[in-house]
C-alpha cells in the first residue's frame, strides 16, 4: 500500500482529524503523515485547540526544510492530499512538489458551502468595495492558477459532482451516521446559533487580512445578543450557541447562554430553529431538515457576503442583513423538499458514494499498489 501524505496550510486540530478519516486510516494500516506548512505560509499563524494525533506531524518553516524531507521520501509510491491554496503566495511549495514528480491530488472537504463563485463576480466585489489590492490580486492568482499552473491535482476526490474525478462523501454526512449524535446536549426546547467565530475566525486574519478591532468585536456580539433578546421573547424558547470548533470563549460572550463546542452535530439534530451566517454546517441542517434563517451583520465584507449569498441563492433562502431588516418579519423555513434533496444528492452524499465510508474509497482508489 502506498504511503498518504496530507500537505495543510493549518495545524492539525480535532476537527481536521475527524474530517481527513486520520483514526479510521491509521486503522486500516495505512501509513500516514500529516504535514503542516502552517507557519511556512502564514508565519505567526495561532489556531486554537492543536492536539497530539496517532499519525506522524511533521510541521515545516522553511522551504529548505520541506526540500530536505522531499529528498528522503519514496516519491513514487506516496500520495500526497495538498490542501493549500493554490496561488502566487504558495508558488514555492506548488514548484518544488511539481520538480520532485510528486502525485498531488485534492481531497475536497468542504464542496457543500464552498459553492463556485465566477471570476467576473470576484473582480466586481473587489471594484465595488474600492479595493485595488484586493482586484490585483483576484486577477493575479487568477492568472497564476489558469495558465501557469493549469492543472496541479491529478485527481479531485470531492462530494460536489460539478469538480470530481471520484466521487466522496461529504464528512459532515459520515459524522451524521456514524458519530455520536444520540446524546441531547439540552434537556430545553432551544433555539441554535451556529457560531462561526465572527469577527476572530484565524481565517479572516492570516487568509482573508482582515483587519480587527476590539469595537469591531463588541458591535458585533452586541448585535446578536440583541437579536438573541428578541428571538427568546418571540418564540419563549432559550438560544443556545454552538461554538465554532476554532474558537476561544469564556462563556459570557454572548450574555447568560449556554456555548457549547463539540457538539453541533447533535445540538443542530435536536434543535427547534437554527440561525446560521455562512457555516459548512448547513450540511447538518440540511440532513436534519430544520428550520432556519441565513442573518449577517452590516460588518460583513463583500467577499464573506459572496459565500453567503452563493449559498442562500442555491438554497432559495433570504438573507437578513440584522442591521436593517425588521426583526419581526423574518421567517424560519426549512430547504424545499427539491432544493433539500438536490444539494445533498450534489454535494453531500451521491448514490454513487453513500453506501460506502470515504476511508475505503481514499484506499481503494489512490493507495493501492
Amino acid at each position: 500500500m502506498k504511503n498518504f501524505i496530507i500537505i495543510e496550510h493549518e495545524p492539525l486540530t480535532s476537527r481536521l482529524e475527524e474530517i481527513w478519516s486520520l483514526r479510521e486510516l491509521a486503522g486500516k494500516n495505512v501509513s500516514v503523515k500529516y504535514w503542516d506548512l502552517s507557519q511556512l505560509i502564514y508565519k505567526g499563524i495561532n489556531i486554537p485547540n492543536i492536539i497530539d494525533s496517532s499519525v506522524e506531524v511533521l510541521c515545516f518553516t522553511s522551504i529548505i526544510s520541506l526540500k530536505k524531507e522531499l529528498e528522503n521520501l519514496d516519491i513514487e509510491n506516496t500520495v500526497f492530499a495538498l490542501e493549500i491554496f493554490i496561488n502566487w503566495h504558495n508558488r514555492e511549495i506548488i514548484q518544488l512538489l511539481k520538480k520532485n514528480k510528486c502525485k498531488c491530488v485534492k481531497i475536497d472537504l468542504y464542496a457543500n458551502t464552498g459553492l463556485p463563485i465566477s471570476m467576473k463576480n470576484r473582480l466586481l466585489n473587489s471594484t465595488l468595495s474600492l479595493n485595488p489590492k484586493g482586484l490585483l490580486n483576484s486577477l493575479f492568482n487568477y492568472i497564476y492558477r489558469n495558465i501557469f499552473i493549469s492543472h496541479p491535482y491529478e485527481l479531485t476526490l470531492s462530494s460536489s459532482h460539478s469538480s470530481a474525478d471520484i466521487l466522496i462523501n461529504h464528512p459532515d454526512y459520515e459524522n451524521y451516521l456514524y458519530g455520536d449524535c444520540s446524546s441531547k446536549p439540552e434537556t430545553y426546547p432551544y433555539i441554535l446559533f451556529i457560531d462561526t467565530f465572527y469577527p476572530l475566525h484565524p481565517d479572516l486574519k492570516y487568509y482573508f487580512k482582515l483587519k480587527i478591532e476590539e469595537k469591531d468585536v463588541r458591535e458585533y456580539r452586541d448585535l446578536m445578543m440583541r437579536f438573541f433578546d428578541f428571538l427568546e421573547y418571540k418564540y419563549k424558547k432559550k438560544v443556545v450557541v454552538a461554538a465554532h470548533p476554532k474558537s476561544l470563549y469564556i462563556g459570557n460572550e454572548f450574555g447568560n447562554r449556554s456555548i457549547l463546542k463539540g457538539y453541533t452535530s447533535s445540538l443542530i439534530k435536536y434543535a427547534d430553529m437554527i440561525v446560521t451566517h455562512e457555516s459548512n454546517s448547513l450540511s447538518y441542517i440540511a440532513l436534519s431538515n430544520k428550520p432556519f434563517i441565513f442573518v449577517y451583520p452590516e460588518s460583513y465584507t463583500n467577499r464573506l457576503r459572496q459565500y453567503m449569498f452563493a449559498l442562500s441563492n442555491y438554497c432559495r433562502k433570504k438573507t437578513y442583513n440584522l442591521n436593517k431588516f425588521d426583526w419581526d418579519k423574518i421567517v424560519f423555513s426549512p430547504l424545499d423538499d427539491k432544493v433539500r434533496e438536490n444539494y445533498i444528492g450534489n454535494f453531500i452524499a451521491s448514490s454513487q458514494s453513500s453506501e460506502k465510508r470515504n476511508v475505503d474509497i481514499i484506499i481503494d482508489n489512490l493507495l493501492k499498489n
